[in-house]
């Protein structure tokens, strides 16, 4: 590895660290501050925070045989319940129950008050259809209708699925490769003799460079998903999860940055100074390009129509276009494990495989070139 170039990747990373050191440190003390155990008074589910409970309200408690605190607030007339089963730090389960259509009582079947006491986050039976389901960090949620009851069952301390927690390391890796990828162009500028000077044929000293690069932004993204999981063990235990879409995510937040790296570092290769304005120029051109390009899919006005064609082979070219295939976003928030890997998926890693080498041959070739 080149010297100059571990310690400018050892100077990001303890920045990075440093970061996340205090990120952990505030919410360390606001999990002091704040009271962490759950409340449902109305139509509101708090933690620690009790809302003004209307007249008539039944509150109920108990500590059942594996420890766990249950609360059963009862609102009749608004046929209305919620039962809260608090497992402190291993998180909370919070069914409401309220009617599913106006008129009448609150109806329960003994089948559903089963399920909904014994088992919310089990596998729902065939005798009713799930009507929503949602995942997410710490979270999930189900929500059914059975017997003119609408249930919803919110589960806090839920597993949580790597994909998540890689995904928002691809943020940090995107800012760390952005810092990082004027390193040719800090060679250029006012040392370049002395770059060429060393017993190493040029190519050899340019790859060992993006070598050491591409190792401190994988590692930044790692730091990432680690700050993460004990920010999550800060509140409450950290389940971590792996579904069929996790492998997708892991790729793609380990390529997407090396991509994007790679193509500032083609576009800077030859500069002696200002490579800051390419990475500044970058990000705004990178994510207007495919927005325009989407925007004017089927204009009909001429000039729209000559964006569109010259807008979409350009976002081909942006790492951040594939970003879309291998994220997680709402759809698969909304179900995870029906986002496995799939055709889109893997042709958007394979993409950013491909633009990764041809930036990286770009780069390399231009500063070849490059004369003191």
């Amino acid at each position: 590895m080149d010297y100059v170039a571990l310690l400018r990747a050892r100077n990001v990373l303890r920045i990075t660290a440093i970061i996340f050191g205090a990120f952990i440190l505030c919410n360390v003390v606001l999990r002091l501050v704040v009271p962490m155990h759950v409340t449902a008074t109305g139509n509101t589910v708090g933690f620690g925070f009790s809302s003004h409970a209307a007249p008539g309200t039944i509150v109920t408690h108990e500590t059942l045989p594996n420890g766990v605190k249950r609360t059963i607030v009862t609102e009749p007339a608004k046929h209305r319940r919620f039962v809260i089963d608090d497992r402190g730090y291993f998180g909370a389960t919070v069914i409401k129950q309220r009617l599913a259509h106006q008129g009448g009582g609150l109806h329960q079947s003994t089948r559903a008050s089963k399920l909904r006491l014994q088992g919310p986050l089990a596998a729902a039976p065939s005798w009713f259809t799930s009507q929503r389901s949602i995942h997410a960090p710490m979270f999930a949620l189900k929500a059914y209708t059975q017997d003119g009851v609408h249930t919803t069952i919110l589960h806090f301390g839920a597993p949580t699925d790597l994909a998540f927690l890689f995904g928002f390391a691809v943020i940090v890796g995107l800012i760390l490769a952005t810092i990082l990828s004027g390193a040719l162009a800090a060679e250029n500028d006012g040392h370049l003799e002395l770059a060429f000077a060393r017993p190493h044929p040029r190519e050899i000293l340019a790859l060992r460079i993006v070598a050491t690069d591409i190792l401190a932004i994988i590692a930044g993204e790692l730091l990432t998903v680690v700050a993460f999981t004990l920010t999550i063990a800060v509140y409450m235990f950290p389940y971590l999860a792996v579904s069929s879409y996790t492998l997708v995510v892991v790729l793609g937040s380990m390529l997407l940055p090396v991509a994007w790296y790679a193509m500032l570092l083609a576009a800077s290769a030859r500069l002696r100074r200002g490579h800051g304005v390419v990475s500044g120029v970058a990000w705004p051109l990178a994510i207007a390009v495919p927005i325009i390009a989407v925007a004017t899919t089927g204009a009909k006005v001429l000039v729209w129509q000559v964006f569109h064609a010259v807008t979409v082979p350009l976002s081909r070219l942006d790492p951040l276009w594939y970003a879309q295939a291998i994220l997680p976003n709402q759809g698969h928030m909304a179900q995870l494990e029906s986002a496995p890997w799939n055709q889109a998926a893997g042709a958007a890693l394979l993409a950013l495989a491909i633009l990764s080498v041809i930036y990286f041959a770009v780069a390399v070739l231009q500063w070849r070139r490059m004369e003191a």
